[in-house]
């Protein structure tokens, strides 16, 4: 067999083998393969928002993927950029409280957890949380994985991302926490004028909305952390700006 002929042939397969590789993953997402009810989404890298040298990440994702391998997980390889490139792993059938414990183990900000669900129209699908120290910071039930409309009259392509994504074999998907236009209920509006504190009801929840977001503002001026350190901070901050703002607007309908 010539040498071009066993080139194009090996490309070929390793073309077939990564589509195979990136379809499975998003059969998982997705909640369409029978023997899988979680999966978590997890890394070492960067522990403690500090950006560490490329050879240390990788270090820890070893002894992570170890981990893993011991407490009988079949952990899956991806990667993605969010803020900085990072590699982590899609884990099938990990429970909630282990991924979380994990990832406190090892220095993470958050993790993603999902779990399927199926309606009374036997619909199944995946529910995703976003994570931080066990508590739900956002919650999604769609995997972004081509063209969608994206805001009014706006179309965006997922693989022509350059941030904030995840990826399988040059496949890009991403669960969209944090954007507005995948909200189950909260509808985004100016941060300006929810923190007019005058605005604000004097109600504990309120309060404890207010507290949490002067909390995220504190973070979010820490200097020299990573960028997904800012990245996951100012969305959990946004996303209680929008709790907030529904507070407010339903407190002001019954005045």
């Amino acid at each position: 067999m010539k040498k071009t002929t066993k080139r194009f042939v090996r490309r070929m397969v390793k073309r077939q083998l990564n589509e195979g590789g990136f379809l499975r993953v998003h059969r998982m997402l997705l909640g369409m393969v029978p023997q899988v009810d979680e999966v978590a989404i997890l890394t070492a890298w960067n522990p403690n928002s500090e950006q560490l040298p490329r050879d240390e990440n990788n270090q820890r994702n070893k002894e992570l993927f170890r981990d893993l391998k011991t407490a009988g997980y079949g952990p899956i390889k991806i990667k993605g950029k969010f803020g900085n490139f990072e590699r982590s792993f899609l884990v099938p059938n990990m429970s909630k409280s282990n991924v979380v414990e994990l990832g406190q183990q090892y220095g993470q900000d958050a993790v993603i957890w999902g779990s399927k669900t199926e309606s009374e129209e036997n619909d199944v699908k995946m529910i995703f949380q976003y994570l931080e120290n066990g508590q739900v910071q956002d919650a999604r039930d769609v995997v972004l994985v081509g063209a969608h409309e994206h805001g009014e009259g706006e179309v965006e392509d997922v693989q022509a991302k350059k941030d904030y994504y995840s990826e399988k074999a040059g496949r890009k998907f991403v669960i969209p926490f944090f954007d507005e236009n995948w909200e189950f209920e909260l509808d985004a509006d100016s941060v300006d004028e929810v923190l007019l504190k005058e605005s604000v009801p004097k109600t504990l929840l309120a309060k404890e909305l207010l507290q949490k977001i002067e909390e995220r503002k504190k973070k979010l001026a820490v200097p020299n952390a990573s960028k997904k350190y800012y990245w996951h901070h100012r969305c959990i901050m946004r996303e209680n700006v929008r709790r907030l703002k529904k507070l407010v607007d339903s407190y002001n309908s019954l005045v």
